[in-house]
């Protein structure tokens, strides 16, 4: 993925979740720099922290993927973001 921009990374690791291939995704996203910051890379961030209950890290990164977006959102039992239905 040489002339992957770090949205396609982002992508990319999404696709492996939702494969099942969460050690691949995990990789994925630690190669994304901290300075790309938005709302689906730390959803997926705190996703992988999840599955590796690594709980207070997984809560760090939903905190912060709420605050990067402008769309209410509610964060759900099993860490699952939901448009607001109103």
């Amino acid at each position: 993925m040489d002339d992957a921009t770090q949205d396609d990374s982002v992508d990319y690791a999404d696709a492996l979740i939702r494969s099942g291939d969460w050690a691949k995704a995990e990789k994925t996203l630690d190669a994304v720099p901290p300075t790309h910051e938005t709302f689906k890379r730390y959803r997926l961030e705190a996703m992988v922290a999840d599955s590796n209950k690594e709980w207070t890290k997984a809560d760090s990164f939903y905190e912060t993927a709420v605050g990067l977006t402008t769309r209410p959102a509610v964060y759900e039992q099993l860490g699952l973001f939901q448009a607001d239905p109103r």
